[in-house]
């Protein structure tokens, strides 16, 4: 396994020593889970960033994000945004057949 060193603060080798504990893990452990946890967080809030500003779908989005489309959707509903686009020229498509369904 690659080794990485990392420069921290006393305080951070604290925590990730607290965290060890906790969790009943090394020191090593403990600071990779944080860091791919950190890390999937940070991918998440960029695919969802990227998804408001139309960027990627939400299928490119949950790939960006390494999750499935499915989770995706889930957070993207629990954080009150749409996970499905809905133009205002699709809206005045579906109200013109509603009007012309409703008369006929």
């Amino acid at each position: 396994m690659p080794n990485l060193q990392v420069r921290l603060e006393e305080e951070e080798i604290d925590q990730i020593d607290e965290l060890a504990g906790d969790l009943r893990l090394t020191r090593s452990e403990a600071a990779r889970k944080a860091l791919d946890e950190g890390m999937r967080r940070i991918r998440l809030e960029q695919a969802l960033g990227r998804y408001l500003n139309e960027e990627f779908s939400l299928c490119r989005a949950a790939e960006h994000a390494r999750v499935s489309i499915q989770e995706m959707a889930e957070v993207a509903r629990a954080r009150g945004i749409p996970f499905f686009r809905y133009s205002p020229e699709e809206l005045r498509q579906d109200v013109e057949r509603v009007r012309r369904w409703r008369k006929g």
